[in-house]
């Protein structure tokens, strides 16, 4: 496999809640419906009976997932 499409691979992508939710608790990016909208926001996923995303500012659906990207780090040249 090439350098690019390991790199490609490697990119973060959305993951439908209805396909898997995450393994582990933490905070994950999400794509939500807030009043008929789509939004992006980070929420805290809690593994429970229910294996709910939650925020404390609502509920509202999420639709999809996916990891945070890792902080940015300056080079050291």
């Amino acid at each position: 496999m090439s350098d690019g499409l390991k790199a490609l691979e490697s990119i973060p992508r959305w993951i439908p809640c209805n396909k898997q939710l995450p393994e582990e608790q933490g905070l994950y990016l999400v794509t939500e419906l807030e009043f008929e909208r789509i939004e992006i926001d980070i929420r805290y996923f809690n593994i429970d009976g229910d294996n709910k995303f939650w925020s404390g500012w609502g509920d509202d659906p999420v639709l999809a997932w996916m990891p945070l990207p890792a902080p940015y780090k300056e080079d050291a040249q």
